[in-house]
């Protein structure tokens, strides 16, 4: 089979000889969107760990008329590697994807503080999730670079997990204001190192709050407001995580909960968060 992937790890050399990061490098296939069209694409196969290995770094490039990418994690293969195609039903037979790490923005990057990392499995399956918009008036070209850095084979690390919220019962009539809202469970003992939204273009803000105290709020749908925290880092003091979006109905048609940016509405808060053993999720106001 073609593969398209470019997936190569790279090892920076170290002039003492100690064990150095490796850097594993993602390129997804390329695709085009006519004027007007919106895509989701999903890319699968499977990093080259040969061990368990924490992630503690993560860049990534997407070319123009991208609404979000997410790289998930899975505990399977959903698909032969390589394989390029419109999303469809990924995260079935319970091999519920985990979210690794995702962007907003045509170029971002991020490292973790100190001795904090992402556990990767021996040859991790990943899924790279991938939603363009074109707006224009001509022809779009798209892809995806990402980049995740390990921590050297055998290295200490305190392990983080992501903290993920949805809300699907948004219902705006036509021509309506109107908000969503959800308060999720959270151990005040858990130090969260990033903290961000995710909504689309009809939201004219969105909000996290520790209680009744507002942590985080995100105003540009597009470039969602994230926060990252170093020592001491953000902690919910009240056990409470709440999250609210609110909107503004600008079309003939109910606003509801749904994938895409043109025609539905999501509401989310997504963190990162450590001490953890696993992921958590929270749908509406249940914490799974």
């Amino acid at each position: 089979m073609h593969r398209a992937l470019l997936l190569l790890p790279l090892i920076a050399a170290c002039s003492d000889g100690a064990p150095a990061d490796e850097t594993f490098t993602i390129q997804t296939p390329s695709f085009t969107l006519q004027p007007g069209e919106e895509k989701f694409y999903c890319f699968y196969t499977t990093l080259p760990t040969d061990e368990v290995r924490g992630i503690h770094a993560m860049s990534s490039h997407m070319t123009p008329g991208s609404h979000h990418m997410i790289v998930f994690k899975t505990a399977t293969q959903q698909q032969p590697d390589g394989t390029f195609a419109e999303c469809q039903n990924f995260g079935m037979n319970g091999d519920l994807p985990v979210w690794l790490y995702a962007s907003q923005d045509p170029d971002q990057e991020m490292t973790l503080p100190d001795d904090i990392a992402i556990a990767l499995a021996p040859a991790q399956p990943v899924l790279v999730n991938m939603h363009y918009i074109n707006q224009t008036d001509a022809p779009l070209t798209a892809d995806v670079h990402v980049e995740l850095t390990a921590f050297p084979s055998g290295f200490h690390y305190h392990e983080a997990h992501a903290y993920i919220t949805f809300n699907d019962e948004i219902d705006i009539a036509p021509g309506a204001t109107g908000s969503v809202t959800g308060t999720c469970d959270v151990d005040p003992a858990v130090k969260f190192v990033a903290l961000t939204t995710h909504s689309h273009r009809y939201t004219t803000s969105a909000e996290v709050l520790d209680g009744t105290t507002q942590v985080l709020e995100t105003f540009d749908w597009e470039h969602a407001t994230v926060n990252r925290y170093s020592e001491p880092f953000l902690q919910f003091a009240s056990g409470k995580l709440q999250y609210r979006c609110t909107y503004h109905n600008t079309t003939d048609q109910p606003l509801t909960t749904g994938e895409s940016a043109l025609t539905n509405e999501m509401c989310m808060a997504v963190g990162l968060y450590f001490p953890a053993s696993r992921d958590t999720y929270c749908l509406n106001s249940f914490t799974l």
